[in-house]
C-alpha cells in the first residue's frame, strides 16, 4: 500500500515537472530559432526585399540601429554601409542634393543611432523611395568618407503615418503578443481585403 502511495505522490511530482520541462524547451527552441533568423536576416536582404534594393556583395555594414518601439515591423531603421569597390553604385543611385535633413535627424534619433555615426548631411547627396502605405526609404552617399547612410521609416497597414485606427483586439496584434504576433498580424492584414 505504501509503494502505491510512493508511486502516486512521484507521478504527482513527475507530471508537471515534465510539463515544465517541456514548455521551457519550445520557449528555448522558439528563441533559438528567432536568434537564428535574425543572425542571417541582414539589413541588406531586408532592404532587397522590402524596397526591390540589391545591393552590390563588396558592400560591408559598419553600424545598424533600430527603434526599440518597433512593433510587426514597424518603426525606424538605420544603417551605415561602407562601400568600398561599390562606390559607383552609390554615385550612380544618389544624384539628388535636396533632401529633408532635421526629418532624417529625428528618424535616425527614434532609431536610437550614435551621434557619431551620422553623415555630414552637406557633403551628402541622396536618393528616396515611398511606398503606397507611407513608408519612406532615404539613401544618401557621402563620396568623402565612402560610405551610404540608410533611413528607413516602415508603417505597415497605415495610412501616410496617421495613428492607427485599432479595432477590438487590434491592440494586441499591434503591440504584439510574444508568440502569437506573427499570427495575429497576419489576421490583421488580411482584414477587409478578401
Amino acid at each position: 500500500m505504501k509503494e502505491r502511495g510512493y508511486r502516486r505522490s512521484l507521478a504527482a511530482f513527475l507530471i508537471p515537472l515534465g510539463a515544465l520541462v517541456g514548455v521551457g524547451a519550445l520557449l528555448l527552441l522558439f528563441w533559438g530559432a528567432a536568434s537564428l533568423w535574425s543572425f542571417f536576416h541582414t539589413d541588406s536582404q531586408v532592404y532587397r526585399e522590402n524596397w526591390g534594393l540589391a545591393l552590390p556583395r563588396e558592400v560591408e555594414q559598419e553600424y545598424s540601429a533600430l527603434s526599440p518601439d518597433r512593433a510587426m515591423g514597424d518603426g525606424w531603421r538605420y544603417t551605415v554601409f561602407q562601400a568600398g569597390e561599390a562606390a559607383p553604385y552609390f554615385e550612380d543611385l544618389c544624384q539628388g542634393r535636396d533632401f529633408p535633413e532635421e526629418e532624417l535627424r529625428d528618424w535616425a534619433a527614434r532609431s536610437e543611432a550614435a551621434e557619431e555615426w551620422l553623415p555630414d548631411f552637406d557633403a551628402c547627396r541622396g536618393w528616396s523611395q515611398s511606398q503606397e502605405d507611407g513608408s519612406t526609404l532615404w539613401v544618401l552617399y557621402e563620396p568623402g568618407v565612402g560610405r551610404a547612410y540608410f533611413f528607413c521609416m516602415t508603417m505597415q497597414d497605415r495610412e501616410q503615418n496617421s495613428i492607427p485606427r485599432f479595432r477590438p483586439g487590434d491592440a494586441v496584434a499591434y503591440y504584439g503578443a510574444g508568440f502569437w504576433a506573427p499570427f495575429l498580424a497576419a489576421r490583421r492584414s488580411t482584414r477587409g481585403r478578401l
